[in-house]
């Protein structure tokens, strides 16, 4: 009886050894996007993956950070707003993912793999770099502002590139181009006010390493961000206007974007409610 057990026991680690082996050669380098539901089907609620909560834990940090800086500067009005600055942006980067899986299923494969893994360390780049407001408000001596608006940028460009996948994949349906390019059409004026502040605060901090500036400029720019001057306007404030006009753009566009109720399933792809909620 035991000399039976023990060999089903090792049947058994047999088996589930080369079923890993297996899968794990039938893992392609790539692998099409495609659609999860089609109107008027039964929807299913996906089984969840570990990308799924890790990728959350990341906006925790996020508030953290812009918690410490509005208890920083003393709840100062100039702190909130930059709190809303910069929450917006890191919004969009969720909003943009949680939306797109909910309506397309991304492959198991490497290359998509890859592509997750690079936007989780540009979010994570993002939240490190939410600082203290001196040196948000300084991007001439500091970089946080820069690198916070390139990590913010890149990520959607590579949100965006999944969206042209879709739309050059010969088998995706007709209503899924139309979805897809015309999210990437009203996602245009948003993304170039996150590009412009990425281009200034880069200019401004570029231009401060290049060039030897005096000390009084630094101690001028030191001064308007105390608390005597610390509601005034600096240059340094203009990216998170830049954030600010993309936030309000793209929410203002959202309500154009939508399909009428007549065009909904001819031009737009039906999303998962259950993966959204959850």
């Amino acid at each position: 009886m035991t000399e039976e057990t023990s060999n089903e026991d090792k049947g058994m680690e047999r088996s589930s050894v080369t079923h890993h082996q297996d899968r794990r050669k039938k893992i392609p380098f790539y692998a099409p996007i495609e659609q999860r539901h089609r109107w008027d089907e039964p929807q299913e609620l996906p089984p969840v993956q570990w990308a799924d909560l890790f990728y959350d834990l990341f906006f925790v940090g996020m508030a953290y950070n812009l918690g410490q800086l509005v208890l920083g500067a003393w709840a100062s009005p100039i702190s909130i707003l930059y709190a809303i600055g910069l929450y917006f942006p890191c919004a969009n980067v969720w909003h943009s993912k949680v939306f797109f899986d909910a309506r397309y299923k991304t492959g198991e494969d490497l290359y998509h793999r890859s592509l997750l893994v690079i936007e989780l360390s540009l979010l994570t780049t993002a939240v490190l770099h939410i600082n203290e407001l001196e040196r948000m408000r300084n991007p001439v001596k500091y970089y946080d502002t820069f690198i916070f608006s390139l990590s913010i940028t890149s990520n959607l460009i590579l949100n965006t590139l999944r969206k042209f996948e879709v739309y050059c994949n010969s088998k995706s349906r007709t209503e899924a181009k139309k979805d897809v390019r015309r999210d990437v059409v009203f996602s245009l004026l948003p993304f170039s006010c996150y590009v412009a502040a990425t281009l200034l605060s880069g200019l401004l901090h570029v231009r401060n390493n290049d060039h030897d500036q005096s000390l009084d400029q630094h101690r001028f720019l030191k001064e308007e961000t105390t608390s005597h001057a610390q509601n005034s306007f600096v240059v340094g404030d203009i990216p998170l206007y830049l954030f600010l006009c993309g936030t309000l753009s793209q929410q203002g566009l959202s309500f154009l974007k939508s399909p009428r109720k007549t065009q909904r399933q001819e031009t737009s792809t039906p999303a998962n409610t259950e993966f959204v909620v959850s």
